[in-house]
């Protein structure tokens, strides 16, 4: 816009326009949402507003003035401390990284539909709010536009002097003094409908004595509570304001040792992460979806980021308070396992705003980004067991991620068997990557992109699982059937099929219920399944029943039956 000869006409192009029905100002239109424009009568000034307020004690030694006005009137006088709609993730990670950067834009922006279901819902006639919306007089305002007077009988009233930022008939929206905090919608539709010049809203001011941060907090505590924002933007908010939350999922209180906060500490070491990993020139430059607004050429959202990269920092994890590291050494060594997986990826990585996103590798896929999340763990531990103390560098991570060497993750084949929406597929590559990593070989493109080798760590990627006649299947020492107690089949799990082992107990063909598990997510300790055979639940007159077990990948499904004879 700047660059524009006429940069108004930009502001005036396809503009809409609402009739603001005010008597302060009368004739006023309001363009765009930014520019109101009025008949002109220069040089005679607009008035100035007096609106009487009570002031209200809500703690000792805090105070706020609680009053009312028309809402056309809180239109006029009240900006947004929006965060603009077409943010790019660089602009926001910068946000994140500087606590001091544009710390007056914080809010959600205007939600258009909202606004006119507002707008219609008072068109229909005896409408009204009771709830209050929040305003607050920044201490930066220029006290020429608002300010609170009190006068020798401790009366207080709010003053807006229109004149001082409007003239030749306009007023700028964007030069408006008072900060609209909560309650955006309702003040916008009620201004711009029938009774914008007629409805009374009730609203609390917070004065100046309050800074902007403490006005972003109440915003942030009032909208995670009743979860009216997006879960990115409350955890933007939580994270810039050190907000704690009963949820664990979002609660970015500061961290402190001895309350043993440490979902506060993880949260906001894993957003730091992200926002550090993001940023121009990181391996994950705008690759991490902060908020909405970033776009969609990324591999994944904040809000998946976080249920999976926090728990490096909680207990047990390799950066948890005891590890005794630094951010400097976590974000040297994270740069370092994103730059290794890039590396041997390869070309099928696809940079932000380069070409070719349609062909990219399958871990940029939203879904699949999350093998290089799950695996971190895993692939930190094998490092350490290898290499000693950190940080790791590259180097170190390559080596360790060698036996993905030749999977080619951009092919055709491995995009049309395994690139699909259910979380089954996802987790498929999740595991064959596990396995592979695990045994630590690294195999010829042709083996590792087998459709015939069956079960064989690092290899047969395209291949289905061992043939059941294959399986380890270990019977009850005691014997199969549940005399007296239960008893358990002890099964292993085939190399690279997902994690879920699927359980049927039959008598024939009919499905009996209650005797086993009907699936079992993960292996003990051991790394054996326990399929129960549990007692008493099988009629007297049953004598055999078969158990169905069921192992699967991404390729195919396979079946085994077991028949379980009661004895003699």
């Amino acid at each position: 816009m700047e660059d524009l000869i006429y940069p108004d006409a930009w502001i005036w192009w396809n503009a809409q326009t609402y009739a603001i029905l005010n008597n302060f100002i009368p004739g006023c239109e309001e363009r765009s949402g930014e520019i109101f424009t009025f008949p002109s009568d220069e040089p005679n000034p607009l008035p100035t507003l007096s609106i009487a307020l009570t002031r209200l004690s809500v703690d000792p030694g805090a105070m706020v003035y609680v009053g009312n006005a028309l809402a056309s009137d809180l239109h006029l006088m009240c900006n947004v401390p929006a965060i603009p709609n077409d943010l790019d993730a660089t602009a926001t990670v910068r946000r994140v990284l500087d606590p001091n950067l544009e710390r007056n834009q914080w809010q959600r922006a205007l939600i258009s539909n909202r606004v006119k279901h507002i707008q219609s819902f008072l068109t229909s006639g005896n409408a009204f709010f009771v709830n209050p919306v929040i305003i607050h007089l920044d201490e930066h305002a220029d006290p020429n536009s608002a300010r609170i007077i009190t006068d020798g009988n401790n009366k207080s009233t709010l003053q807006i002097n229109f004149a001082n930022f409007s003239s030749q008939g306009r007023l700028d929206g964007g030069n408006r003094p008072l900060q609209l905090i909560d309650g955006q919608h309702r003040v916008r539709g009620a201004a711009r409908s029938t009774m914008g010049n007629l409805l009374e809203i009730p609203f609390i001011l917070i004065p100046p004595t309050y800074a902007p941060d403490n006005a972003a907090k109440l915003f942030t505590e009032i909208n995670t509570t009743s979860k009216e924002l997006d879960k990115d933007h409350q955890l933007f908010l939580a994270y810039r304001f050190n907000i704690s939350h009963h949820d664990r999922d979002l609660t970015m209180g500061r961290w402190i040792p001895e309350m043993n906060n440490h979902h506060d500490r993880a949260n906001r070491m894993a957003y730091r992460m992200a926002a550090i990993l993001s940023s121009e020139g990181a391996p994950l430059a705008s690759q991490i979806q902060m908020l909405k607004s970033n776009g969609t050429t990324n591999c994944v959202d904040i809000t998946k980021w976080l249920k999976y990269a926090k728990k490096w920092f909680l207990p047990g994890g390799p950066y948890d308070s005891n590890s005794g590291h630094d951010v400097g050494y976590i974000q040297e060594e994270l740069k370092n396992y994103f730059s290794a997986w890039i590396t041997i990826i390869g070309d099928s990585w696809i940079r932000y705003g380069h070409p070719g996103w349609n062909g990219r590798t399958i871990f940029q896929q939203r879904t699949h980004f999350r093998v290089l999340l799950t695996r971190f763990s895993q692939i930190h531990s094998l490092t350490r067991n290898r290499v000693g103390d950190g940080p790791f560098t590259e180097a170190d991570f390559l080596d360790t991620l060698g036996p993905l060497n030749n999977l080619r993750s951009d092919s055709a084949e491995l995009k049309a068997a395994y690139l699909r929406t259910s979380e089954f597929y996802w987790n498929c590559m999740d595991a064959w990557v596990k396995d592979a990593l695990e045994h630590g070989t690294e195999y010829p493109e042709d083996q590792v992109m087998s459709t015939s080798i069956r079960s064989q760590p690092g290899r047969g990627v395209l291949s289905p699982p061992a043939r059941p006649e294959d399986w380890i299947i270990e019977d009850d020492p005691n014997g199969n059937w549940p005399t007296g107690r239960s008893r358990y089949v002890s099964v292993q799990r085939p190399i690279n099929c997902h994690s879920t082992l699927t359980i049927q107990i039959l008598n024939g063909e009919e499905v009996l219920s209650g005797i086993s598990r009907t699936s079992i997510n993960g292996p003990n300790s051991d790394g054996s399944y326990r399929v129960p055979i549990r007692a008493g639940l099988i009629q007297n007159d049953v004598d055999e029943i078969q158990v169905r077990l069921e192992w699967k990948n991404a390729i195919r499904t396979l079946v085994r039956e077991i028949t379980i004879q009661r004895p003699d």
